[in-house]
């Protein structure tokens, strides 16, 4: 109801008559009518440049006219402003004629004439009339009604609208709230749903996970959307999360606090206990005559139009399309089912990228990737294979790959082979214990790498060293008498070449049925055994065979090829 503010000049007097009917007075009245009247009208009013203030009634007309039922007000002069709509009405069954005086003003001066009034209760009219500046008159009664201007509502854009800031809202709430858009709308806030009544359409979602308190927003269209963050879903509690029944991740809408408005007709808000990071959640989720069903065979959010892109994402590959806007929701995502590719040459179908086969990446030739192709095939040194899609290059037998090249193969061939255990060692022959006919020269390489051998294998191979040792055997005969006399003794020296570092790197072990000795090689590569016990005693007995075996102990710089002579006598 609009109210009614009146302020009355010096020389105001109301008369005995009706109630509400100005009579008479002096320059200087003032009714102010702001939006209606209470109980009663308001006739135009105007006022002018530059003349003395009159009688102002907010509500009338320019130079429009006020009338009871015989009063009448002739409209102001050209020049003059005036604000809002002319006025007339009886009130109370009642009327009234007469004039009364205005005031007409000019600069400089002032004069009226104050006229009579009579009639029923709450009823009046009257003229006005000026040479220069005419002011309007006021009728109204109690339980009348106005006619005339009123001023305009609230300030402020409706739900909905786009916003800068909460001033620019009728609400005060601007919000970036709709999911792949960052521009704010005007929303209000809400507890529930029941809160959203007054915006049609609209649901209440809670501002993050758990909270209670939410704002009502437009129809989600982020159902059921493809995604990779919740971010991607919306700016509230919405979630980017692959249920139980969902083949990949997808945005759900919170729907706790508006269980049964923030979901489509075709979804159901649900309790998962064990939602988003094993937390329980209220969330929409599609239903079909089965249950819940897989978000990318569903119904998505709604739509005004346009396409939203969706894609199915496993372990073959990604396939990706486009939902399109058909009856104000977004269509289930097209995208094909990614299958794996049976060949390196098959191309997927548009719209896809999907992977090889892993079965067709482990051939050497497409080993992981169609394009790479192991080295070392075909080289009769070794093996290439591609386990689990990683080249594999094992050496053949006693080929060694010393550089570390798979290019090349396994590019060393041991010397002498097969000699790797005492039951194999290279047999010297034999010799009686007179140091000149004993004395011997053995020449040999010991090679290694990190490589596995296989095909054959290496008997006596020692994985940590990457190599395998060289035995040897010399029979000692003793004595040959009555032609020979000497000692049974035991000198043996093993010279490498070849090593970086060949300090303790290798050994020289010699064995007889008596005793077993055993030296490393020094910086140099030197390793000496040299045993006897003196004219009466033996090392070894007449007609043994002596054992000697060189070996590689160090696991440091496999990949390395080293050569040796092994010197001595009996």
């Amino acid at each position: 109801m609009a109210a009614v503010f009146a302020a009355c000049g010096p020389g105001y007097t109301p008369s005995g008559g009706d109630t509400g009917s100005p009579s008479g007075g002096s320059s200087g009245g003032l009714v102010v009518a702001s939006g209606g009247s209470t109980g009663g009208s308001f006739g135009g009013g105007s006022t002018t440049s530059g003349g003395s203030t009159g009688t102002i009634g907010l509500g009338g007309s320019p130079g429009g006219s006020s009338s009871g039922e015989d009063g009448s007000t002739s409209g102001a002069p050209s020049g003059s402003t005036t604000s809002g709509a002319s006025s007339s009405g009886m009130a109370g069954g009642g009327s009234s004629s007469g004039t009364s005086g205005g005031a007409a003003s000019s600069t400089g001066g002032s004069s009226g004439s104050s006229g009579s009034s009579s009639g029923s209760t709450g009823s009046s009219s009257g003229s006005s009339g000026s040479s220069s500046g005419s002011i309007g008159s006021s009728s109204g009664s109690t339980g009348g009604s106005t006619s005339g201007g009123s001023s305009g509502g609230p300030a402020g854009a409706p739900f909905g609208s786009p916003c800068a800031a909460g001033s620019d809202c009728a609400s005060g709430l601007c919000e970036a709230v709709i999911a792949g858009s960052n521009q704010p709308i005007c929303v209000s806030a809400c507890a529930g749903g029941y809160d959203c009544a007054n915006e049609p359409g609209s649901f209440c979602e809670a501002t993050s996970a758990g909270s209670q308190n939410g704002y009502c927003i437009p129809p989600s269209p982020a159902h059921c959307a493809s995604c990779t963050q919740d971010s991607d879903c919306g700016h509230l509690a919405e979630v980017c999360w692959q249920g139980p029944q969902d083949s990949a991740p997808a945005c759900h809408v919170d729907c706790a606090l508006d269980l049964t408005g923030a979901c489509p007709s075709d979804y159901a808000c649900l309790d998962e206990p064990n939602g988003p990071g094993g937390s329980e959640r209220h969330l929409c989720v599609p239903q079909s005559g089965a249950g819940a069903t897989d978000c990318l065979t569903a119904l998505g959010g709604f739509c005004a139009g346009g396409a939203q892109a969706c894609s199915e994402t496993n372990d073959a590959g990604t396939c990706s399309g486009d939902r399109t806007c058909a009856g104000g929701r977004f269509s289930a995502c097209p995208a094909a089912t990614p299958q794996l590719l049976g060949s390196c040459g098959a191309s997927p179908p548009a719209g896809c990228q999907e992977s090889v086969a892993p079965a067709v990446l482990d051939d050497p030739n497409h080993c992981g990737t169609c394009p790479n192709v192991c080295a070392g095939q075909d080289l009769g040194n070794d093996d290439v294979s591609c386990p689990a899609g990683a080249c594999v290059l094992t050496c053949r037998g006693e080929n060694y790959d010393v550089n570390g090249d798979p290019a090349d193969g396994c590019e060393v061939v041991d010397n002498p082979q097969g000699n790797h255990t005492p039951s194999t060692a290279t047999n010297e022959g034999s010799a009686d214990c007179s140091d000149p006919d004993s004395t011997f020269t053995w020449y040999g390489e010991i090679p290694s790498d990190q490589r596995v051998h296989t095909n054959p294998t290496v008997t006596g191979f020692v994985d940590s060293a990457g190599a395998a040792p060289d035995w040897f055997s010399y029979l000692g005969t003793g004595e040959n008498l009555p032609f020979t006399i000497c000692v049974n003794d035991i000198l043996a020296t093993l010279v490498v070449t070849g090593s970086a570092q060949p300090t303790g790197c290798y050994e020289l072990t010699v064995i007889t049925d008596l005793n077993t000795w055993t030296a490393f090689t020094d910086g140099s590569g030197v390793a000496t055994i040299q045993k006897s016990c003196g004219d009466f005693c033996a090392e070894y007995s007449s007609n043994s065979t002596i054992y000697y075996e060189v070996s590689k102990v160090c696991s440091a710089f496999e990949g390395h090829l080293v050569t040796y002579a092994l010197r001595g006598h009996l």
